[in-house]
Parts: C-alpha cells; structure tokens; sequence
C-alpha cells in the first residue's frame, strides 16, 4: 500500500516469543538472520533465533541458553572485552599420527565479516580425540588444534555481527554449518552438505589459545554456568540429546543406557528430566555408583550379571522400551545383540558408540518380528546444544567432570583418558 502522502509502504509482521528467543515470520524472509540463513525465505518451518534490531538489542536484558539468547537474567552488568594479546597464540598441535601432541606459537586466526574470534578457556576430552590422535578419523588432518568441546570468551567479532559481544561467555557449536543447504533448511544441520568441517576435528579447535567460530555456532551461557561446566555443554551434552530426541521417549517408559561414562551420565540425567525410567548397565562399579547419584532407578554391572536377563525381571518379562549404546571399542557387537535382545516389540534401539571398522552381525528376523526401530546419530545442532546449556543453566543436569588439568598438560589428560576410562570428562583449561 502507500502512506496518505503517496509514499510506498512496506511492513514486516512477526510474532516474538521472547522466553524462547525464537521468531515465527509470516512475510517469508527472516529479518537480522545470522549468516547464511537469507534463503531460508519460504521454508516451512519459518523459526529462526530472533535478534532485536540495534536499538532494541541495546536496551534489552542479555539471555542465555539459545543462540544469543534463552533465558533471561534481570540485572546483568555488561562484560569486559578480555585484553588482546599482542604476542603469537599458543596452541598444542598435533603434528603427526600417533606422536604426542607439541605446545607451540601459532598464528592468530583471521576472521571474516560474520565470524567471532574466541578466546577459548575450557575443552572436554573423549573417545574422539583419541581417535584423531591415532588417525583413524580419515577426515582429520595434521597438522591440527584439536578441541571440539570448547567453551570460552568472544574477543572480537566481525562487522556485521550482532548477537555477540566482546566479554560474552559462550559455548562453541563445533561443526560449521551453512544454515542454507537442504538439510539445514530442514532443521539437520548436524548434516549440512556444504560444512567446511568440525572445529577441533576437520579444523583447528580449541587447543589453541583463540578459535575463528562462525557467528551462527555459538551459544551464550549464564554467569552460574562454569566455563568447565561449559566446555561440555556441546558435545558431551548436545549429541546425546539429539539422539534421545530422535528416540522420542516418553513419559514413565524405561530406558537403558549401556555404558556410563562421559557420554552416558549425561545422557542418563537427560532421560530422566524427559520422565524416562534409566537402567544404567557398565562394568564398573564407580561409574553404577554416579549413575545411582544422578537418578538411576537400577543399576547392573555387566560383568557379573547378564544384563538381558536383569532388564527383563526388573520389567516383569515385558522388556525396555528404549537401549542406548555408548560403550564403544571392541564391546559393540556384543551389546547391541543384548539391546536388541531387551527390547520390547516396537522398542528403540540408539547406537552412538562405534569403532571404525567394526562389522555387527544381526538377524532381520529379530528386527522385523519385534518391530524394532534403530537409530544412529553423532554431532548435534546448534539447538540442541542451547537446549542442553538451558538445562545446565537451571539446574536440571550436572556437568559432570572428573579431573582438570592445564592444557600444556594435554598428552598426559589424553593418556589418562585412553588408560582410565574415567567417569565423568576431563576438562583442559588455558
């Protein structure tokens, strides 16, 4: 239309939904979208992190939880922008497969319009890394920063950024989407066709003391969030709630999680807030101790007893409606026959440990005459891990971390992990 004077008039109609940080646009374009997202015009989901325009976001209270925004703090001062250093980064390289990793200056990375340079504090060690280190992960090159669980401090931010500031506190969303191609769009950036990689993995990570992000891949955290607790928010915690989302449980079912370390206590505290029943299997006592801690209902150490048969007494002979394997290595095969074997008819089978290589040997009479569901998943989206930083952020889930060490210390945290198996992470701090 046009205004009494003649002039042309344009308008953009969108409902807010502040608690959420989310925006729902009617008119088919997402207004202030992060990098990447312009085509997303038309795309039946329509659901974008609201940003507030420029004057707006100045006068608004910060948020956390969501990709620069979530859960809102009443009286929050301004941070201060950390102090650049002027010197060569430091960082600890891995400069050949299966050599320890060298503590060395490196060059500062660069950033472009719509990146963040972190200042990376705090880094969770798993399974993962090990990999790399060894060089079974073919996509892993080296020289490399390793580091995809990383938390840490927005340094500087690129021109056209504006859902960060210097001195924000944020999780690192490790793999570098594009937010435009077909799964993206769809809402499976875990699978984007045109990522450049995964920080800490295909990329340079947060071993290195500054980490170049895309603006779209970090998630702010509260001040009552440790940066320790923080670092683990991304993949110890975003890649096990992605997979539960895709078993959808529901209330009062029983699930049982094989294997209770890094990955599977988190995953346990997640099935409980979501109202499941968790069996906790593993074949240390420690870890069946920590599992009852944080909500257990059963626990069975599978080197004494056979765990197909204590799920179905505990379940009256009916079987669990949803298995979890996380063990990984050489224990694979042998616990997916048991999840398979504990199901339920119509039961949900998650695989999310794996070795490369391996070959699981299963009978599709098993799966077609129970009517079992398997999903595999790895990696997470950038909801997922401001979901996971909204449960940390109130309470609802424990980081749960067994040691800290310094990062120049990283051969010795990283042998630790490959000897110990320990519950709960490692955290690297610089």
């Amino acid at each position: 239309g046009t205004t009494p004077c003649g002039c042309p008039l344009s308008f953009r109609v969108i409902n807010s939904d502040r608690r959420r940080g989310l925006a729902i646009v009617r008119n088919g374009r997402f207004p202030n979208a992060p990098y990447g997202t312009e085509k997303y015009a038309g795309q039946p989901q329509g659901v974008v992190p609201a940003k507030a325009n420029a004057r707006r976001q100045k006068s608004a209270p910060a948020a956390y939880g969501v990709p620069g925004a979530g859960l809102v703090e009443s009286a929050r001062k301004t941070p201060e922008a950390p102090t650049r250093k002027d010197a060569p980064m430091k960082a600890m390289i891995l400069k050949q497969f299966g050599r320890p990793l060298a503590l060395e200056e490196a060059p500062e990375p660069r950033i472009g319009p719509r990146q963040v340079l972190v200042e990376s504090k705090t880094n969770g060690l798993c399974a993962t890394d090990l990999k790399i280190v060894d060089g079974s992960v073919s996509t892993a090159p080296a020289p490399l920063m390793l580091g995809h669980e990383n938390a840490g401090v927005v340094l500087e931010t690129g021109a056209e950024v504006d859902s960060v500031s210097p001195g924000d506190r944020v999780v690192v969303v490790s793999k570098q989407t594009c937010g435009s191609c077909r799964m993206c769009r769809a809402g499976r950036e875990e699978m984007c066709l045109n990522s450049p990689g995964r920080l800490g993995i295909e990329l340079d990570g947060g071993f290195g003391e500054l980490v170049a992000v895309s603006e779209r891949n970090l998630v702010k955290v509260g001040e009552n969030v440790s940066l320790e607790a923080a670092c683990l928010i991304g993949g110890t915690l975003g890649s096990p709630l992605r997979a539960i989302r895709m078993a959808r449980p529901e209330l009062g079912e029983c699930a049982v999680v094989f294997g209770v370390g890094g990955l599977g206590l988190h995953a346990l505290q997640i099935l409980r807030h979501l109202g499941a029943n968790v069996i906790a299997v593993d074949v240390k006592e420690e870890k069946l101790a920590k599992a009852r801690e944080l909500g257990a209902f059963e626990t069975v150490n599978a080197a004494r007893t056979d765990p197909v048969k204590a799920v179905m007494d505990v379940t009256d002979g009916f079987g669990a409606d949803i298995a979890l394997e996380i063990v990984g290595g050489a224990a694979v095969p042998p616990v997916i026959q048991q999840c398979l074997d504990l199901l339920r008819p119509g039961g949900r089978l998650v695989i999310l440990g794996y070795a490369f290589g391996q070959r699981v040997a299963i009978d599709p009479a098993q799966l077609v005459y129970k009517w079992i569901q398997v999903v595999a998943s790895h990696n997470h989206t950038v909801r997922d891990v401001a979901d996971a930083a909204s449960l940390v952020n109130d309470g609802r889930v424990r980081a749960v971390i067994t040691e800290e060490a310094p990062m120049p210390e990283a051969n010795e945290a990283l042998a630790a992990l490959r000897a110990g198996d320990p519950v709960g992470r490692i955290v690297l701090k610089w």
